[in-house]
């Protein structure tokens, strides 16, 4: 008997990215961040670990606002940009 196997690394048949910066810039809008320029980072920074990129932004933004949150919330946000995104990928026409 022969089997196929269907492999997918992101990008081959389906681009999730801008559905993922879509989620992540809206969860950091929450805290006061521009949905744009989080966006736009967020795509920039392709590859690298989500928790570095929110990081990075709260930092920039605190020059101009005073963005405070602990790490755990950190997390939770990057549980729920995740989960959101699972959630949301199936939905995806191919």
């Amino acid at each position: 008997m022969t089997g196929i196997f269907v492999f997918d690394m992101d990008g081959t048949l389906l681009n999730s990215m801008p559905l993922k910066a879509k989620i992540f810039a809206a969860e950091l809008a929450k805290l006061g961040v521009n949905q744009r320029t989080s966006r736009e980072q967020f795509m920039a920074n392709a590859g690298t670990p989500t928790r570095r990129t929110i990081t990075a932004l709260l930092t920039q933004s605190r020059k101009t606002k005073k963005i405070e949150i602990p790490p755990e919330q950190i997390t939770e946000m990057i549980k729920k940009i995740e989960g959101q995104w699972q959630t949301d990928i199936y939905k995806a026409p191919l």
